[in-house]
């Protein structure tokens, strides 16, 4: 449909109050190499500092909110086919798509 971006949200994704400010404040840092975008998970195992409002290079679990961006569609999908759980990014192959291409806001905007 050649769409911008595409949102994720699993059926029990609850957004904080006032999300709409909250996602401008997010979204006007996000650089250009960020494939996907964690707005909200249940556990993160690895994650670097990327700016006062991101972390970058994460692996999480229980990501059940997020943002795919135009450029890597098709990578992800091949991402998903070579990943036991959709939400699961701590299994990221480098080869498909590099961990320095997750980004996760540093508040957890869904719960």
């Amino acid at each position: 449909m050649d769409w911008p971006y595409v949102c994720i949200f699993e059926d029990d994704a609850y957004p904080i109050e006032n999300i709409n400010n909250e996602l401008d404040y997010y979204l006007r840092e996000i650089p250009s190499s960020c494939a996907c975008l964690i707005l909200g998970n249940s556990r993160i195992l690895n994650a670097s500092d990327f700016n006062d409002r991101l972390f970058n290079h994460v692996s999480s679990y229980g990501s059940q909110s997020y943002i795919v961006f135009q450029e890597y569609y098709d990578k992800y999908v091949r991402f998903l086919d070579n990943s036991k759980y959709a939400d699961a990014f701590a299994t990221t192959k480098d080869g498909i798509l590099p961990k320095s291409a997750f980004f996760m806001t540093k508040k957890v905007l869904f719960i």
